[in-house]
């Protein structure tokens, strides 16, 4: 890949690869892989550490889980429809001071 640099008064200098890969092949000391970036013959390479190999599985993992738990909220939501869902209301008041607490840092 190739990028066009523009030089003083507009005249155009080519683009070269002068500074060699912008990371090491190969597997580093820390147990990283190597991935070679494009099909254009560029010799700049990306190469992971083991503990970024594992974040990126766990990421990937963590997409699968669902944020809310749907059948938690059908249940809710059919209790309150038939009303059965209950508020304990001194353990709600308990709840929002544990938050603000929380929120304000004190």
């Amino acid at each position: 890949m190739s990028n066009e640099i523009k030089g003083i008064g507009g005249r155009r200098i080519p683009a070269s690869n002068t500074r060699g890969p912008a990371a090491s092949t190969g597997s580093s000391a820390t147990g990283g892989k190597s991935v070679t970036a494009g099909n254009s013959g560029s010799p700049d390479t990306l190469s992971l550490t083991t503990t970024a190999a594992k974040l990126q599985q766990l990421e990937e993992s963590l997409r699968s889980i669902p944020v809310v738990d749907t059948a938690h909220v059908a249940e809710t939501r059919q209790a309150i429809v038939e009303g059965r869902y209950e508020v304990d209301p001194q353990q709600l008041a308990d709840h929002l001071i544990q938050f603000e607490t929380r929120l304000h840092g004190a």
